[in-house]
């Protein structure tokens, strides 16, 4: 069996929501309840919540979660980057002689996934033998009948698109910043910035909210009510 880490990365700066990684989110703080999914899935060897803030280890504590270690001011801006965060946690891992067959990063928003979704990526990953995957929704209309706003007015990206029928097009999809996960035994830590054709894992749209701003957070509330 592959033994998979899963990193939280859960840094303390949020700008748009304050304190975004603890806050409550209906009954509890929201990284607990990602967290709780996050081992009821059964399929990681370790779970590291890799946070900046002594607010977020000391809630941690709180419910009996460890950290091994934190993460070094230098990869905790509103600048840095995730393969920074993943390439520190699996160098310090190293450090002790823990080593891992597969990484993934959980955002601690993605309260919206359950412990079976990441169980059914984890089969999906395994059976197609691939680098990396990625979690994915549709776009919910073709990407060619988009607009953008110039002067307060709408204004197609590109106009001899717009009369055409969906069909025409090729389906789309985003990332909905809830998971991805990489093979170690295929990407070496120096190539995981490079790593591009992710295999996706489709998510439904109630299940691809990416909370980033206020709006998100309540519409994340209603789905997860719904769910």
């Amino acid at each position: 069996m592959n033994k998979k880490l899963a990193i939280i990365p859960a840094r303390g700066g949020s700008k748009r929501i304050k304190n975004k990684n603890i806050k409550r989110f209906y009954d509890e703080p929201i990284i607990l309840k990602v967290y709780k999914q996050v081992l009821k899935s059964g399929i990681f060897k370790k779970i590291h919540i890799s946070t900046d803030s002594l607010k977020i280890k000391n809630l941690l504590k709180k419910n009996n979660i460890k950290i091994d270690f934190m993460r070094p001011s230098a990869i905790s801006t509103d600048h840095s980057v995730i393969n920074d965060v993943i390439t520190f946690v699996l160098k310090e891992y190293r450090k002790i002689n823990v080593y891992f067959d597969e990484v993934w990063i959980i955002f601690p928003t993605s309260v919206l996934i359950s412990f079976s979704d990441l169980r059914e990526a984890s089969i999906l990953f395994s059976s197609k033998n691939a680098k990396s995957i990625m979690s994915v929704s549709k776009f919910p209309a073709p990407i060619e009948w988009a607009y953008k706003i110039k002067n307060n007015k709408l204004v197609p990206v590109n106009k001899n698109k717009l009369s055409k029928p969906s069909f025409s097009f090729d389906e789309h999809y985003f990332e909905t910043a809830s998971f991805y996960g990489i093979n170690l035994n295929k990407v070496p830590l120096s190539n995981i910035s490079k790593l591009t054709n992710h295999l996706p894992f489709i998510l439904p749209p109630h299940k691809s909210v990416d909370i980033d701003n206020k709006e998100d957070w309540e519409l994340a509330k209603k789905f997860f009510k719904f769910k």
